[in-house]
Order: structure tokens, then C-alpha cells, then sequence
């Protein structure tokens, strides 16, 4: 089954879901505007990955198991979240968004933009940016409002660690050492030019123990010697 529709689908129930948080602050048209944006947010975001080709999510069929159950544990965590909605306290709310907001960015997104990486790169760049964008709102919003460290921190902890695995090196393939088939041989053979250094010191050393001061060097026998420059008889 292809991942694309699945996706879809998810961003399309989260912006619901922000739809809702803004319905339910009519009244504050900070954080009404706010939720509203956000909920546009996530059109942006499918927007992005619906105009990827279709190679690219056959691409991520060795992935395709795990990014299926990560989408289903936020589809889970959907269906809570819109419950009593109406009746949930702001911080309530920030929460909710927060506990939404990680699986779907660590666990869907964060695969996406590394697979996106490898040989996509506009397209990595700018989805990278439209999720950034949308954590760093909602950042914004808990902090001028909820004034609760814990949830500033919490959103803090969570496009930071975006952004560091994101923006990770590729890690190359590993190269098992030779030591370990052959282990003996090649040890002699690390061991043989250590072992030349050391006789090649001991060699200097004796030498220069043997060796016997240099005398004080002379003075010259005839200074140097001027030539007086001459006519030069025709």
C-alpha cells in the first residue's frame, strides 16, 4: 500500500483538528487566527508532498511498515484529541497539541525529509521548512500565552531535535576490519615497521655515543683577499 493516501489523510484530520482549537476560542482572536494558521499549516504541508512524483514514495518501501504504524498511533491520538474539545482548558490544549504534534513530526515527517535528502533536494528543503515554520508557531503560542516552563521547554526539546536529525550527515557504510579475519598476520605486519623505528633509534643513539666531539673550526689560513681593479694597458 502506497503511503501517499495514508499521509494525506493524517495531515487532512490534524487540520481539523487545529480547525476545532480555533472554533473553541472564538473569543480571543489571538489564538483563534493563530490555530487557524496552523490548520493551513498542515494544506501547505500536503500540498508539498502531493507534488512529489510517485517514485519517491516507492522509495520508502523498506520503511513502509514502520511509517504505517506511526501513522496509525497519531490517527489514535486524532481520535482522542477531538473529543470534548469544547469543554478542554487552554493549557489543556497545548498539551494535546503538543502529544499530537511529536509522533507525527519524529516519527512521519522526520523519515520523509531524510529519505527527501538523499536525492530530492528542493523538495527536502522545502517541506523541511513548512514543518519547521509550523513547530516554531506553535512554540510562539504557548510561550506568549501558557507562561507553563514545562510545555515551552517541551516544544523547545522538539524542533530541536527536528532540526538536529534532519540536518544530520549521512553515515557511510561500515568497514569491517581486516584484524578480524586475520588477525596474527596482520598484527606482525603493524608490528614490523614499529619495530624497524625502534631498532633505527637505538642504532642513532649508539652512534651518537660513539661518536667523538667535533673540533673548534679553525680560523682560515688566508683572509679573503682583495683584487685591485687596474687599467688595463693596451
Amino acid at each position: 500500500m502506497n503511503l501517499r493516501s495514508p499521509v494525506a489523510k493524517l495531515q487532512k484530520s490534524a487540520s481539523r483538528f487545529y480547525i476545532q482549537l480555533a472554533q473553541r476560542f472564538m473569543e480571543n482572536p489571538l489564538i483563534r487566527d493563530t490555530w487557524s494558521v496552523m490548520a493551513q499549516d498542515l494544506e501547505r504541508q500536503a500540498a508539498s508532498l502531493k507534488a512529489l512524483r510517485p517514485s519517491f514514495w516507492k522509495e520508502l518501501k523498506k520503511q513502509e511498515k514502520s511509517l504505517h504504524r506511526s501513522i496509525a498511533e497519531s490517527y489514535r491520538l486524532l481520535a482522542d484529541r477531538h473529543d470534548a474539545l469544547s469543554d478542554l482548558p487552554l493549557h489543556d490544549c497545548f498539551l494535546r497539541t503538543l502529544e499530537l504534534e511529536e509522533p507525527i513530526t519524529l516519527k512521519v515527517y522526520l523519515p520523509l525529509v531524510l529519505e527527501l535528502r538523499t536525492h530530492w533536494t528542493e523538495p527536502a528543503l522545502d517541506f523541511y521548512i513548512l514543518v519547521n515554520a509550523h513547530i516554531t508557531r506553535i512554540g510562539r503560542l504557548i510561550q506568549s500565552v501558557s507562561g507553563d516552563p514545562a510545555l515551552i521547554q517541551r516544544c523547545g526539546d522538539l524542533l530541536q531535535k527536528f532540526e538536529k536529525e534532519s540536518q544530520a550527515p549521512e553515515v557511510g557504510p561500515v568497514v569491517i576490519s581486516a584484524m578480524k579475519k586475520k588477525p596474527r598476520k596482520v598484527a606482525r605486519r603493524l608490528a614490523a615497521p614499529l619495530r624497524k623505528s625502534r631498532n633505527v633509534r637505538r642504532r642513532l643513539a649508539a652512534v651518537k655515543r660513539a661518536a667523538k666531539p667535533l673540533p673548534k673550526r679553525r680560523k682560515p689560513l688566508l683572509k679573503n683577499i682583495k683584487i685591485a681593479r687596474g687599467r688595463v694597458r693596451r
